[in-house]
């Protein structure tokens, strides 16, 4: 299949930001006597919406955790960011050497997103093409976001690539009828991680970015 566009999650994929939120998450969690793991919150919140991890936080640890955390961890996150996040390598060339349409769909707040892609360099080549959840109805794993960037492309769902790092990423693209490809170069990759993304329904895995330029030149 001769691909239309492509369309990029981002935490995990364009910026090495899962690593520097699943610290702070395990820090200010730890810091309140709450007993949590990497594994947990890679298991329970990989690729979830800010919403939903919150919300697993307060369905287990609802007693030790004040009204003001959400607030605290935002704003930490957020100087993180400034200071910290890093584009993922070899993005940045790769992104330049794609001939096809490009788009980010991500279930990050507009604003997260907004701040990671300027931090990291890599918004001028997504301008007028970022999907936010706040921007669609429902959130990955449902296909609202992949879709509604489809349709700013204007390239037919079936004939779109997506790049994902989460099984719930993957299963969004899937049920869009788009063709995924799971990332593992993110800098949060763990045992197990491939396999689990095409468990999900990627087709392959990609663990570098120029491994993507060769998988869209070799695509029948």
């Amino acid at each position: 299949m001769s691909f239309e566009a492509i369309i990029f999650d981002c935490d995990g994929v364009l910026v090495a930001s899962e690593k520097l939120s699943s610290h702070l998450e395990i820090e200010m969690l730890t810091k309140l006597g709450c007993d949590v793991t990497t594994e947990e919150l890679r298991t329970a919140c990989l690729g979830k919406t800010q919403e939903e991890t919150f919300r697993y936080f307060r369905e287990k640890w609802g007693h030790k955790i004040p009204l003001s955390f959400e607030q605290e961890y935002l704003q930490s996150l957020k100087e993180k960011f400034s200071h910290e996040l890093e584009a993922v390598p070899g993005v940045d060339n790769t992104l330049a050497c794609l001939e096809l349409p490009i788009a980010v769909a991500s279930n990050a707040t507009n604003d997260r997103l907004t701040l990671a892609l300027s931090k990291t360099g890599l918004i001028d080549y997504f301008v007028g093409r970022i999907f936010s959840v706040d921007m669609v109805k429902h959130g990955k794993p449902a296909p609202d976001l992949y879709l509604a960037a489809a349709a700013k492309l204007g390239a037919e769902p079936k004939k779109c690539l997506v790049i994902e790092d989460s099984p719930t990423g993957v299963k969004a693209g899937k049920v869009a009828g788009m063709t995924v490809l799971g990332f593992t170069g993110g800098g949060h990759t763990f045992s197990g991680h491939a396999p689990l993304l095409l468990q999900a329904g990627a087709v392959n895995v990609i663990a570098e970015f120029p491994e993507l330029l060769d998988f869209v030149k070799t695509s029948p």
